[in-house]
């Protein structure tokens, strides 16, 4: 068995990475995200962003069809 590094209390946390309202807005999430291969862009902005990137003209990217 392999040994015990920390105690129940000794445990690191996760990190917390987002604000909860942030997660939501994330480029990679957007309509508006395109992914080229060689950089990632924002087709409102025509700008190059990072799929962590949060904007505040955010707009859901409707979900894929069916076909």
């Amino acid at each position: 068995a392999a040994p015990a590094l920390f105690s129940e209390s000794e445990k690191p946390r996760p990190p917390r990475l987002f604000d909860g309202d942030e997660k939501g807005r994330c480029c990679r999430h957007c309509r508006y995200y395109v992914v080229h291969p060689f950089t990632q862009r924002c087709a409102r902005w025509n700008r190059e962003v990072e799929a962590t990137d949060v904007c505040e003209r955010f707009e859901v990217r409707p979900p894929p069809d069916g076909g």
